[in-house]
């Protein structure tokens, strides 16, 4: 779990032409789902309901280079992916950046 400093609102992009409710949270949860067949590791955050590819085939490290993690380390790689140490501002885009963009 990531607490924040102080609390986040993001407006997913509209879905389908419908529009997107903002969220607003004060801390950011997830689980890790993982498949060693194929060779990935994915956290799903809440309450965003988005996936985060922490590790696989193309990321560096890969999920082969990843090897045996803990839960620290798959703390340490949310707070890395979704730029935590660039405060509310560069999480907000981060979690963003995870949405699909909508259709032209």
């Amino acid at each position: 779990m990531i607490s924040l400093s102080s609390p986040i609102t993001i407006t997913p992009p509209d879905c389908g032409g419908r529009a997107s409710a903002p969220l607003t949270f004060s801390k950011i949860d997830y689980v890790v789902m993982y498949d060693n067949v194929h060779q990935s590791a994915t956290a799903i955050l809440k309450p965003t309901v988005q996936y985060l590819t922490l590790w696989n085939k193309t990321t560096t490290p890969t999920y082969d280079q990843a090897g045996q993690w803990t839960d620290s380390d798959v703390d340490a790689r949310v707070n890395e992916l979704l730029n935590t140490s660039g405060g509310n501002d560069a999480i907000s885009a981060a979690l963003l950046a995870l949405y699909p963009k909508p259709a032209a």
